[in-house]
Parts: structure tokens; sequence; C-alpha cells
């Protein structure tokens, strides 16, 4: 077998200094696998804050295009597609908002997404994970670097991005669409979208024509759910979330309850509520309150 290929790639910066190598392992007689790991090594040269253009997306200045949901997924959408050329609206009512385990992001993803290597978002850098069993008994291992943003400050970085690239930003929130000759909610058909959204304290405006609509509102929003209807209980999990003020430690924490499967196969996997109001979240919510403090800590960023 011949050797395997091996892409270094070199970045450091004051936020994360650090450099990491790529190996990729091609395994196999036709070399089809592949898998990368990363690794860390002295920081021996400097990459630049900025994003260059995207390559490969011709213009089409006379598009435009609805995104709705201004999260990471949004916002970067809306960058590329406006660095593209594209008349892009970004349809989002909140400039910040925090979300349980919403700011977590791989080596993998610092490797793609390099402008995350920014002096003004602050991260930290996470190493270590503590597993503590139901009977209190723990274990710690190390981690490939994982690092931890406050979701608050990334969400208003990547739309600050995406207005700096020319996408316009409505701060509004999106209460139907419709594709000219169908019903609301998509359809085929060749029809300009419209979308109606509401400004705080405002009627709702219809805004539009758009040739594209993007639903970028995540996994239990509702563009997504009218344009990918029917999906499968299997694919749904719940979650229950907490902030704790003031905590900041270098490591991870996961915690687990008796009798709560959280990661179990088949009709009782369950890991919390995204509904706060059904009798099963409620439940987990008061076994779990009583360690709180241990089961969250180190997950979370203190704002300065």
């Amino acid at each position: 077998m011949s050797a395997a290929p091996r892409v270094s790639i070199a970045t450091t910066s004051r936020i994360f200094p650090a450099t990491y190598t790529r190996v990729t392992i091609v395994e196999g007689p036709t070399g089809s696998q592949r898998r990368a790991r990363f690794l860390r090594r002295p920081a021996s040269a400097t990459m630049g804050v900025g994003t260059p253009r995207e390559v490969g997306m011709q213009p089409e200045r006379e598009r435009a295009v609805a995104v709705i949901g201004g999260g990471p997924g949004g916002a970067q959408c809306a960058l590329r597609l406006a660095d593209a050329g594209f008349r892009v609206t970004v349809f989002e009512p909140r400039a910040q908002f925090e979300k349980a385990c919403g700011g977590g992001i791989p080596i993998r993803g610092m490797h793609h997404f390099p402008f995350l290597v920014d002096a003004r978002l602050p991260g930290k850098e996470i190493r270590e994970c503590l597993i503590v069993s139901p009977s209190g008994r723990e274990a710690r291992f190390p981690l490939d670097p994982l690092y931890v943003f406050s979701r608050a400050d990334l969400h208003s970085f990547m739309l600050a991005r995406a207005t700096t690239a020319g996408a316009v930003w409505a701060r509004a929130r999106v209460v139907s669409f419709q594709r000219a000759g169908t019903e609301s909610g998509g359809g085929p058909g060749a029809g300009a979208w419209s979308v109606r959204a509401s400004h705080p304290g405002e009627d709702a405006s219809t805004f539009g024509p758009f040739d594209f609509l993007v639903a970028a509102d995540g996994a239990s929003g509702s563009a997504r759910r009218r344009l990918l209807p029917g999906e499968e209980p299997k694919n749904v999990s719940q979650g229950i979330g907490y902030y704790v003020p003031g905590v900041s430690e270098e490591f991870i924490t996961l915690k687990f309850y008796e009798r709560l499967h959280g990661y179990g196969q088949g009709a009782r996997r369950e890991t919390a509520g995204r509904s706060s109001a059904t009798p099963r979240a409620s439940s987990i919510r008061s076994r779990a309150r009583g360690s709180t403090t241990r089961c969250c800590r180190g997950t979370f960023w203190r704002r300065p």
C-alpha cells in the first residue's frame, strides 16, 4: 500500500496559539475510505483573520434570496451568497441569544472556518472531559481541542460578517411565506417567493419577491418543518439546558442519571425535553436540579 498523503496547515493567533496538522489516512485497496486526525504542534506561522471570497461561485446579481434564520448556518449562507453577488435578506429578530451546547466547535470546525480565529470573538479551549456515573464515580480523558464560544457572541459575530458582505438584515420574525401559484410553505412550481414578517410591536409586512428561499431557522423551526415535513420521531431528541453564571472551567462534564437512558437505543432513548411543559421533561428537570452545578460546569463561557 502506498504511503498516505499528509497535508499540513499552520495557524496561530492571540486566542488559540497552536498549529494543527491534518493527517489524511487512505485505507483499503481502492483508497476510497478516508479519515482525518488533528494534532497539536508548536505554532510556527500566522494566519490572517480575514476570509477570502469563495471560489467557484459565479455572480448572479439579479437573483434575490430570503434566508429565514440568522444563526451560524443562516449567516454563513447569507455571507457566501452576498459575496457571490446575490441580493440577500436575512430574517432574524434577535441580535443575540444563548443556546445550550450551541457554541462548541471542534478543531475540524476551526480548520474549515478559519475566520473564527478572531480577536473580536473570545473563546475558550477545552482539552479534557469528565464523566460522572449515576453512582458518583468519575473518569477523565483528554480531548482533541474543542473550542467553546458564547452563542450570543458567535451569533452577533456571524451576522456582522454577513451584513459586511452585503446582506440585508431584517430584524423581523417570519410569520408565513408563500410561493406564487402554490400553497403557503412551498411545493412545486417556478413562482417567486414572498415572505410575511413582523418587526417588534408592528403588524406583519410582505417582503419580496425572492427567487430562492433558505430555511435556516433550526431543527425545530417553522420554515424547516414546512419545507421538510414528516420528520421521523426516532430522529428527534429532547434536551434541557441550564446556564450557570460565572462558571468557566478547562474541561467538559457529562453527568449520567439513574433510569435516564440518554444515549440508549430504541424506544427508551431520551436525552431530555424540547417542550419543558411535558411531564417527562418536568421529571427530568426536578431530578437534575440538585446536581446542576456539577452537571454543567466546564461547558459555559464566562462573559467579561
